[in-house]
C-alpha cells in the first residue's frame, strides 16, 4: 500500500508542500489534466487537488486583501490629517491687504475683484504725496 494513501491531501500536500506551492506559483489556476497528474502522484483524487487549489488561492487572496487594507488606512489616515489641516488652514485665513480675517466662499467673484481694486487704490493714495490742500486739512 502506497504511504499517501493512508493520509489526508492535506497532510500529503504538506509533505511535498514545497512541489505544491511550486505548482501553485506557476499556475494557480491548474487545468483538469494539470490536477490529475498532482493527485496521481499523491495518491488522491484529482477533486481533492482542486479544492487545495481553491483554498490556496482564497487564502492568498485574503492574505493580499489584508496587506492592501494596511496600506489603505495609512493612507486614509494621511489624508484625513491633512484634511484637518487644510480645514484649520482655511478657518484662519487672513486677508493680506487689510488683516483681518478673511470671508471665504460668501461674496460673489464681482464683489472680490471690487475689494481687491479698492485695497490697490488705498496701497495707491497711501504711497502718494498729499497735495497741499489736503495737508492743511490733515493737520
Amino acid at each position: 500500500m502506497d504511504a499517501y494513501a493512508c493520509m489526508s491531501m492535506a497532510m500529503a500536500l504538506a509533505l511535498h508542500g514545497r512541489h505544491a506551492r511550486r505548482l501553485f506559483k506557476e499556475c494557480p489556476h491548474p487545468d483538469d489534466k494539470q490536477r490529475l497528474k498532482l493527485s496521481q502522484e499523491l495518491g488522491h483524487k484529482p477533486r481533492q487537488a482542486k479544492f487545495w487549489f481553491q483554498n490556496r488561492r482564497t487564502q492568498m487572496k485574503a492574505q493580499q486583501d489584508r496587506a492592501d487594507n494596511v496600506l489603505l488606512r495609512a493612507e486614509n489616515e494621511s489624508l484625513k490629517s491633512d484634511n484637518y489641516r487644510l480645514q484649520a488652514a482655511i478657518r484662519n485665513v487672513v486677508c493680506p491687504n487689510c488683516g483681518h480675517a478673511a470671508v471665504l466662499g460668501e461674496m460673489s467673484y464681482e464683489e472680490q475683484q471690487l475689494r481687491i481694486e479698492n485695497a490697490r487704490l488705498k496701497d495707491e493714495v497711501g504711497a502718494a504725496p498729499l497735495p497741499t490742500y489736503f495737508s492743511s486739512l490733515a493737520a
